[in-house]
């Protein structure tokens, strides 16, 4: 079932804010959290409810439709509700400063209540589309990310002249990539870091830690790494940790 449009009206007219509410709630695509009657009234309900849209009259009692969005912008939402501004007043000054505090769009009273339902739905379409895009966008930067550490931890293994057909190859690819991304996971290897890798493969977090000590035993017989020295499984983790952090 598709998502309801959430809204807030606030309007210090208590008969126009109740009949409005009670039309747009007569909508099946809409739902009316809650009227408010004054700017700060409105704050508090906006913040508490976090509604997709709020009807907003410039001419309160307390705060002022303009103290509403100035509150607004302090608050960190995890969805920004848009503003519409529906208002008798109508003055180059108040739209310009309504507009430049964040209103999306500005109505002026008397209008027609469909026009209005009609407006409210392209929005909502609007904004949809915005956020879908910003989350595309969000997630292209998340995988190129994931990819470039993953290349990075790649080529370091390979340098220390571990083999990628070995099965500690893996293990200790996906070790250094879970630790750089939580270094906590660097205090706790053997308890926390070869169970997080197993359960991805799994495989008993025993093979792990033995294929990786494995795969590090025989670059370094080989005389294959750059480093040079005989380390642990847990001085290799941390050193190619420290040099992806360091690049």
């Amino acid at each position: 079932m598709k998502k309801k449009i959430t809204i807030v009206i606030a309007d210090d007219n208590v008969e126009f804010a109740t009949l409005l509410g009670n039309q747009l709630n007569k909508e099946l695509d809409i739902s009316v959290l809650g009227i408010a009657h004054d700017g700060i009234e409105a704050i508090n309900i906006i913040e508490d409810k976090e509604p997709d849209m709020v009807i907003l009259d410039l001419i309160m009692p307390n705060l002022d439709g303009i103290g509403v969005l100035e509150r607004a912008k302090t608050i960190e939402f995890a969805n920004k509700p848009v503003f519409i501004i529906l208002s008798a007043m109508f003055q180059d000054s108040f739209v310009k400063k309504a507009l430049t505090l964040g209103a999306q769009y500005y109505i002026i009273k008397p209008f027609n209540t469909t026009v209005l339902i009609s407006r409210i739905r392209q929005i909502n379409a609007e904004s949809e589309d915005q956020k879908i895009e910003i989350n595309r966008s969000k997630q292209s930067i998340i995988d190129k990310n994931i990819s470039n550490i993953e290349n990075e931890v790649t080529e370091l293994i390979h340098a220390e002249g571990i083999q990628t057909h070995l099965a500690g190859f893996r293990f200790l690819r996906d070790a250094i990539i879970f630790s750089v991304n939580d270094k906590i996971l660097l205090n706790s290897i053997t308890n926390k870091l070869y169970p997080l890798v197993a359960q991805k493969y799994n495989v008993d977090a025993n093979k792990v830690e033995r294929s990786i000590r494995s795969a590090i035993e025989s670059a370094w017989k080989n005389g294959e790494g750059k480093n040079g020295k005989r380390m642990t499984n847990t001085e290799f983790i941390c050193e190619m940790v420290y040099r992806i952090e360091r690049e």
